[in-house]
């Protein structure tokens, strides 16, 4: 720095490179690097698995749309679905296609510098992917961004010198997953709109709610123990449970048990009365046309 005429303490230095790492001050940063001292176990990262469900649409979110660069990849055998390492600077990411490594709707967490500018770096590039506005949280200012599989990245700028910072209000249908309306509804709402559908037969019990065509299950509550409070399990079809769980992932979601089925959860406290009844009267008008 002296070569280039910069003048700067050796405090100021060190501050420098404890933001270069990523850090918030240099005390963290010497704490970190120390924490082992010199013998025993010394980790040195963590690597996230996330579960990829489509090798090309991988491909296109991760390296083309967020700027990733494939490190290595796996495969068992020619013919068998691909295990991706990606690495964009110092952030590691592994995608699988194995049901075992991972499910949908996890979320990394990751720290940076200049969220704004990646937020306009995505906005260009030209991908088909949504690119939610940045907001400002206690922790920080923090971009979500949703990969075609449910999984979510949150990118994260810490406050200026550690500073907490008041969230923003977010527009209630960002908040929501985009395009969801404001009031909420209810597995009652759920019966009752159900029942109005031609030939569907609605019970409750001890167990909740659920909707019926015959013997086929239209809806009903989530009762795994894996699923959230208050989800209603709707059967949609796997294209349509996956683009909805991609686009809306506050309002929809998989576990790792309703995944081979058909169907995608719903988080009735993100949906209104009326935009379930649009639901359900999609899954009525699939069921009927596979029954045609």
């Amino acid at each position: 720095m002296v070569a280039r005429g910069l003048a700067a303490t050796h405090s100021d230095t060190l501050e420098l490179v404890a933001a270069q790492l990523g850090f918030r001050d240099w005390n963290t940063t010497s704490a970190a690097l120390n924490a082992n001292g010199s013998g025993g176990p010394h980790f040195t990262q963590s690597v996230p698995v996330m579960l990829s469900l489509d090798e090309a649409k991988c491909r296109e979110f991760y390296c083309n749309f967020l700027g990733f660069e494939v490190e290595f990849e796996h495969r068992f055998a020619p013919h068998m679905p691909v295990y991706l390492g990606l690495r964009r600077g110092p952030v590691q990411l592994h995608l699988s296609p194995h049901r075992g490594d991972a499910t949908t709707g996890s979320v990394v967490f990751v720290w940076m510098t200049g969220v704004d500018e990646y937020w306009r770096e995505l906005a260009a590039s030209g991908a088909q992917f949504p690119v939610p506005k940045a907001v400002d949280q206690t922790w920080g200012r923090e971009l979500t961004v949703a990969d075609p599989f449910g999984n979510r990245l949150r990118f994260c700028e810490r406050p200026a010198n550690g500073a907490a910072q008041r969230p923003a209000v977010q527009d209630d249908a960002e908040a929501r997953g985009g395009g969801l309306p404001h009031e909420t509804a209810s597995f009652d709402d759920a019966r009752e709109l159900g029942a109005q559908l031609p030939d569907v037969k609605t019970t409750a019990d001890r167990l909740g709610v659920a909707l019926k065509i015959g013997r086929e299950i239209l809806a009903c509550t989530a009762i795994h123990k894996s699923a959230e409070p208050d989800s209603l399990m709707v059967r949609l079809g796997f294209e349509r449970r996956d683009a909805l769980v991609a686009e809306k992932p506050n309002a929809f979601y998989l576990t790792a048990h309703y995944e081979p089925y058909p169907v995608v959860l719903v988080r009735l406290s993100q949906v209104s009365r009326a935009y379930l009844g649009a639901l359900l009267k999609e899954a009525w008008e699939l069921d009927r046309g596979e029954n045609n």
